[in-house]
């Protein structure tokens, strides 16, 4: 993750120069469809599961809001400690240290929040039409807000990395291997490491 992000910050420049600057509107339409849908999607879910007391559906909606707390958690401090400038701010170099507030550049929030739930639900649903809807809203949510010049490709990258890390770690923690999903692809890999270092 260190390594990827140090190579993106330093090509920022470079990308951006590169890419086109123009239809900002549409990328910001996108990305807000996209992101609806997802978020609206995991809500019915949640619902569903809190109204008919269906278990799976609960564990669901239940992991995607603490993983959304653990991201903010995470997201908050990093955007205050960074003050990163977006691609239309200041000099156009993407300075750090420049903001005392939250709603910067560095990490991309965006893209660190739709994947983090994306990837919780495509770990709670692994059917492949699954794993396609909510990867896919999530990339579209990140590369149109990047077309929008709202971030740089190194605040994409990291906000996407972490996303997908936090929610990990938060699924596999709590997950029920009762239920068809990755946990139990996971507990199965869990013990046969145990059985390994013993």
């Amino acid at each position: 993750m260190l390594v990827g992000t140090g190579a993106f910050l330093a090509a920022d420049r470079h990308i951006e120069n590169n890419i086109p600057h123009s239809h900002f509107a549409l990328y910001q339409a996108t990305s807000d469809v996209a992101l609806a849908g997802l978020a609206g999607s995991l809500a019915g879910v949640y619902l569903y599961g809190f109204k008919t007391e269906h278990r799976h559906a609960r564990e669901t909606g239940e992991l995607e809001l603490e993983t959304l707390i653990n991201t903010f958690l995470i997201y908050t401090p990093m955007q205050l400690i960074a003050g990163r400038q977006r691609p239309d701010e200041g000099n156009g170099h993407g300075d750090f240290l420049k903001h005392h507030s939250v709603n910067t550049s560095f990490p991309g929030g965006h893209a660190m929040f739709t994947w983090a739930m994306a990837s919780v639900l495509a770990d709670e649903y692994p059917k492949p039409w699954a794993r396609a809807l909510s990867y896919g809203a999530a990339f579209t949510v990140t590369f149109t807000r990047f077309m929008a010049r709202d971030h740089w490709a190194s605040d994409m990258f990291l906000g996407s990395a972490l996303g997908i890390a936090i929610a990990e770690n938060t699924f596999h923690a709590h997950c029920n291997p009762e239920f068809e999903s990755q946990c139990k692809h996971h507990q199965r890999w869990w013990k046969v490491m145990k059985v390994g270092v013993q």
